[in-house]
């Protein structure tokens, strides 16, 4: 839920974390690798701040060379400066870890990408023989997006710390009618990927979580780096997540406690910047492509 923008080319990865449902504890060591105040990287960081976000993160990374910059507060409230090794809510980001999982499925040749949904969540998704490993990964399912549900929005921030289970979210979707045929159109569905990391499971007989863990997080050494279940709190040193515009607020709405299991696959991964540049930098070109090609 935390806006992030990233950029990748073979030799650079830019990574961009503001905290609009983002920043917490600061840590001094990581705060000295801050970019000097005046340069051109910094200043950027400093106009997302200016342009009314409470907080920001930068990491680029060019080779061997690392830019770093932090600009705003991690909590508006204790009024703790945001720093660049903060953990925020990744959001969904989290859909591309889950894809490299799935194709290390595939190239590992426990799963295809032409499998129906039937063939691994029987029952679930009506339609589901019809419906593709690879439409899911594309947004090409048709499948309503479980967050444009306006019931399932009320129940969410209601309670925010409830705990849903991936069938459950499933079940919110289909009960509206497809999107379109599937294959025929794109619309980002969250459904999607939450089907995913239930493949996932059903593939490998494990958690979505653990497999991230196991294929990725470790042997990209992403110390900072986990998909929580249930726990609504982060662990620190960790950036606030705020909404803007809530009716009836005076300003950001404080929205950092707030169960991850309603994003779940699609969106659930805590991270850092310098994680999430590591990823980009080692996974995106290939080489978690198969994951025994991973390395630090």
């Amino acid at each position: 839920m935390t806006s992030k923008i990233l950029v990748w080319t073979p030799a650079a990865a830019i990574v961009v974390m503001l905290s609009v449902l983002a920043a917490g504890a600061r840590s001094p060591a990581l705060a000295r690798e801050r970019a000097p105040a005046q340069s051109p990287f910094q200043a950027a960081i400093q106009q997302l701040v200016t342009d009314g976000v409470p907080g920001a993160i930068g990491y680029a990374r060019d080779g061997g060379t690392v830019t770093v910059a932090a600009s705003g507060l991690a909590d508006l409230a204790t009024k703790t400066p945001i720093a660049v090794g903060d953990r925020v809510r990744v959001g969904s980001l989290t859909k591309t870890f889950v894809a490299t999982v799935v194709l290390q499925l595939a190239a590992e040749h426990l799963l295809s990408i032409s499998d129906t949904v039937s063939r691994w969540l029987p029952g679930l998704v009506p339609g589901g023989a019809g419906i593709t490993i690879r439409e899911l990964l594309q947004h090409t399912s048709g499948i309503y997006s479980y967050t444009n549900d306006p019931g399932f929005l009320q129940a969410l921030f209601s309670d925010p710390t409830r705990v849903w289970r991936p069938a459950e979210l499933v079940r919110i979707a289909v009960a509206h009618p497809p999107v379109f045929p599937p294959g025929t159109s794109l619309a980002y569905s969250n459904t999607d990927y939450v089907l995913l990391g239930m493949i996932i499971q059903a593939a490998t007989g494990h958690p979505v979580g653990q497999q991230l863990q196991a294929r990725i997080f470790t042997p990209l050494g992403l110390r900072d780096t986990y998909l929580p279940y249930a726990n609504p709190h982060l662990r620190t040193p960790y950036a606030h997540g705020y909404l803007l515009g809530q009716p009836g607020a005076t300003g950001p709405a404080d929205a950092t406690v707030f169960g991850p299991s309603w994003a779940g696959a699609a969106g659930g991964i805590v991270s850092t910047a310098a994680d999430l540049a590591r990823f980009t930098l080692r996974c995106c070109p290939g080489s978690c492509f198969p994951r025994r090609s991973c390395s630090r």
